[in-house]
């Protein structure tokens, strides 16, 4: 319910998908946008478990974290990263609910979507592509080799960056 004349309080929401960087760790924020009424902590950060906002169905390992920006408008970020976050973990539930200590003068219940309960976390399994020449024997039939390949990893790290990875163990 948009109402640009200043009826009815309302929120906005300027995503509903958190999107996974890498290794758990979710790279976006929401914006948050109040009409209608002004937010309490304009420029810091809300207190969740129920003073300001109550935050279900977060993944593990994973803290949502609501900061005021202005009178009107706050961003939701996430600290931390997933403990399970493979595609099969996704989340379609993710729900924020709002209490009346988070706005100046409206009942939240009075607020359109003050508990919305739709927002997605979206995992991607990693993927990884390979590039390069590929190997060629150096000649005289003695199995010395030469070229490379290489792998970029999308979706997640390496748990050796930069090191040498052993065989067995990380190959």
């Amino acid at each position: 319910f948009d109402d640009p004349t200043g009826g009815t309080p309302f929120l906005n929401y300027s995503t509903a998908t958190f999107t996974e960087s890498a290794g758990g760790a979710i790279s976006n924020t929401l914006t948050v946008t109040l009409s209608s009424d002004t937010f309490t902590v304009p420029g810091g950060v809300m207190t969740g478990g129920g003073t300001h906002y109550t935050a279900t169905n977060v993944p593990a390992g994973l803290t949502m974290v609501i900061t005021g920006t202005s009178t009107t408008t706050a961003t939701v970020a996430f600290t931390g990263t997933a403990t399970a976050h493979a595609n099969a973990n996704d989340i379609a539930n993710l729900t924020i609910l709002w209490a009346n200590a988070a706005f100046t003068g409206a009942y939240a219940p009075n607020i359109d979507d003050y508990n919305k309960n739709d927002f997605n976390v979206d995992f991607g399994d990693a993927t990884v592509v390979y590039s390069g020449t590929g190997f060629s024997e150096t000649g005289g039939n003695a199995g010395a080799v030469s070229g490379s390949i290489i792998a970029t990893i999308t979706g997640a790290t390496f748990t050796n960056p930069g090191g040498t990875l052993t065989s067995g163990v990380d190959v």
